[in-house]
């Protein structure tokens, strides 16, 4: 696992997410990132929010690191989170 993986898995952790729950966040960014092809923090937060997620499940600083993440390293198709 990268170093921004093990950073981002760390900080959704200390919301209290097990790790199902992270790949399912990971998941559920990536697919709203493709589907309206933004990186708009706010549209973001809105589609986890109509999706379930509580609506400040993700701060700015994760929720950037994950975008990296997902550019970068191919989000939860290339990397499954465990604990």
């Amino acid at each position: 696992m990268s170093q921004l993986a093990q950073i981002l898995f760390k900080r959704l952790e200390r919301q209290h997410l097990e790790s199902y729950e992270i790949n399912r966040l990971i998941r559920d960014v990536s697919n709203t990132i493709n589907r309206q092809n933004s990186f708009k923090t706010h549209n973001i937060k809105q589609s986890l929010a109509s999706l379930g997620w509580e609506k400040n499940i993700l701060d700015n600083r994760t929720l950037e690191l994950l975008f990296i993440f997902i550019e970068n390293e191919g989000g939860v198709n290339n990397h499954e989170f465990a604990s």
